[in-house]
């Protein structure tokens, strides 16, 4: 049999297979509203085929991590070539370690020499520590990732990516992914037999895997394929049941393991298979039958807390259809955010109502700056982009060459912003034109410089904090925290006050340099992670820890003591959202991972008002001239609140 190359899928397979597949035409990212491809003999919706098929199934191979991980992936793909009863291979996510290019880069040349089709899904590792935010991943594995559908024998594929798209956040499906899915199964037949495959198992976790959930619930989805846990195992999550793979790492085993699926007119089996080794006797086993879900069940998400605190009033709300993964920048009443679909979006802050937008070539993850005249923003397309602040029109755009995911930052007459390429740069805001490139700063920035003076204070998430002379790209100093990129100042934008720089890093560990790199102070209790505040009057810094802790230090006083700790009602929280002072109503604004604004008098008072808008990180606060609050959600929710 012969499968369809167009999509440059490199090996053709030699010899006769069974007629079930015949050709593989994949989806594009972005082919919205396509129907899956039918890889072989057309089955009739909610029809098997009476023939058997079989695929292996490879998960969480974490390459670039553990120095086997190579060899055991080498191995797999070595061992699945010589097994003849074996039509394509699935492999659900985490199949690097940080997501860099140089690993994306190794799996696309160890892939290349698998002689079998391949479809994969990303995960939380793939897209969630390093620049390329799935950018990458989709450049070298465009046509059957981060997206497939495809049937075969009677049986529908259907497999989204999963995020969050940079930092360690909270689980989370793309919404430009569930809006894929949707178009994908808008065209299938209810009754037409799914397996649905993702990195995340649909557990309560992924805070808007209720949507997801949502829709699968009202088609014949038979079983979920993800791996994530590393090990084997079942579990019912919402209706749906979930089978969880192992990592192919060996671990403390001479050699890794991987599944092998058989799938038959009316079951499924899942055995392990040791690499090179013998299969095992089959773990799962389940049928395949025609799914009876209640019609019309869902799943909700309660927002009976807003009844609680009525004083909260949502004045307007608008939704996007791409996730927002950045901060939002405010000037008065003209407010700016971005989102991960490329766009720029500014809206008058009184009324909600577009100004303008504008669309980049990929996605966004980094705040805007707004001054006088433009707004300046930076994309993964490799651009930093200055825009007309009254018509959104482009003055200049300036081509870095490498996915740009730092937040620009304009101060006098030039723009400063690192890259992922280990280059920082200095832009006249006016023209784009280079002042200088300075070069030796390893791992992506993802934060908004400070500036003083005379220098420029950056993280990077290699686990190091930078100060850069000002006037030459210089780097006058590096501290190294000594724990490598899961615990870098990568994502915490710093903060200056009385003369010294403030850094939360994901260490738990608050810092306070002086100007010339001297650590001055330390401090582990707040055990916060990148989401500090300052107050508007500049004395009181904001942190809001990762467990259910919110600490304010007094930055007037030696040694800078603790003014007041308010226990919040969350019990994890780990989303690098800044606390936001609104000194007009004598409060500081905190975010939840599950969508919820928590209010705390800044006296130490306590907490103040909840307000729910969404189910899923929230990711800004800007303050608006009339004492209300602009507040955004990784789902793409933007509310402007007034209380």
């Amino acid at each position: 049999m012969q499968y369809n190359s167009i999509f440059n899928l490199r090996k053709t397979v030699a010899k006769s297979r069974k007629p079930f597949i015949m050709a593989l035409c994949f989806i594009f990212l972005g082919a919205l509203g396509t129907s899956c491809s039918n890889t072989g003999n057309f089955i009739p919706d909610g029809k098997v085929a009476q023939e058997k098929f079989s695929f292996a199934w490879i998960s969480d191979n974490h390459l670039g991590s553990f120095a086997y991980a190579e060899d055991d992936l080498k191995q797999a793909i070595e061992d699945i070539n010589t097994i003849d009863s074996l039509d394509f291979v699935i492999l659900t996510g985490d199949l690097t370690e940080f997501g860099v290019t140089s690993e994306f880069a190794l799996l696309r040349q160890m892939m290349d020499s698998l002689q079998k089709p391949y479809y994969m899904v990303d995960g939380n590792h793939d897209v969630n520590w390093s620049e390329n935010g799935t950018t990458t991943f989709e450049n070298y594995f465009k046509g059957n990732a981060p997206r497939f559908c495809f049937d075969a024998n009677g049986i529908r594929f259907i497999g989204c990516g999963s995020g969050p798209m940079l930092r360690m956040g909270a689980p989370h499906i793309p919404r430009e992914e569930i809006n894929w899915v949707k178009s994908v199964l808008d065209t299938t037949d209810t009754n037409h037999p799914i397996i649905f495959v993702n990195h995340f198992p649909q557990f309560e976790e992924i805070a808007n895997s209720y949507e997801l959930t949502n829709i699968l619930k009202g088609y014949n989805v038979q079983y979920i394929l993800c791996g994530h846990f590393h090990v084997n195992s079942t579990k019912e999550y919402n209706g749906l049941t979930s089978i969880l793979g192992r990592s192919l790492l060996r671990r403390t085993d001479p050699i890794g393991g991987y599944n092998i699926v058989t799938v038959t007119p009316d079951s499924i089996f899942v055995a392990e298979r040791t690499v090179k080794g013998p299969t095992h006797p089959v773990w799962f086993r389940g049928a395949l039958t025609e799914v009876n879900r209640p019609k019309g069940e869902q799943m909700e998400i309660s927002y009976a807390i807003n009844g609680q605190y009525p004083q909260v009033k949502e004045v307007w709300r608008v939704e996007e259809t791409s996730d927002i993964a950045s901060q939002a920048s405010i000037d008065g009443d003209f407010y700016v955010y971005t989102t991960t679909g490329g766009l720029a979006v500014a809206l008058n802050a009184k009324n909600g109502k577009k100004v303008w937008e504008y669309q980049t070539g990929n996605k966004i993850f980094s705040a805007p700056f707004i001054s006088a005249k433009n707004v300046y923003i930076s994309s993964t397309d490799g651009f930093i982009y200055a825009l007309n602040r009254q018509n959104g029109s482009l003055v200049w755009k300036y081509n870095t060459g490498y996915p740009v995911v730092a937040c620009p930052v304009v101060v006098g007459d030039t723009l400063y912003v690192g890259s992922s390429n280990e280059k920082f740069y200095a832009l006249d805001a006016t023209s784009g034109k280079v002042i200088w490139v300075a070069e030796g700063f390893p791992g992506y920035m993802e934060s908004r410089p400070a500036v003083d003076s005379a220098n420029i204070y950056c993280g990077g998430w290699e686990g190091r904090f930078w100060g850069i002379e000002r006037s030459s790209g210089r780097k006058k100093w590096e501290h190294n925290i000594g724990k490598g990129r899961y615990f870098s100042p990568g994502a915490c934008w710093p903060i200056i006050s009385g003369g010294n720089i403030f850094i939360q890093s994901s260490d738990n560990v608050l810092r306070c340099f002086s100007p010339d790199g001297s650590v001055l102070w330390e401090n582990i209790s707040a055990k916060g992670r990148e989401s500090t505040g300052i107050s508007e009057d500049g004395n009181t810094l904001y942190v809001k820890g990762t467990a259910n802790t919110f600490t304010a230090f007094d930055l007037t006083r030696t040694g800078y003591p603790v003014k007041w700790e308010t226990v919040m009602p969350y019990e994890y929280n780990y989303i690098p959202t800044a606390p936001l002072h609104i000194a007009t109503r004598n409060l500081v604004l905190a975010a939840d991972t599950f969508g919820t604004i928590c209010a705390v008098d800044d006296s130490g008072k306590g907490l103040q008002w909840q307000y729910k808008f969404s189910n899923c990180a929230v990711t800004s606060f800007c303050r608006t001239p009339d004492g209300g609050a602009i507040a955004m959600s990784m789902d793409g929710k933007i509310v402007k609140l007034n209380f």
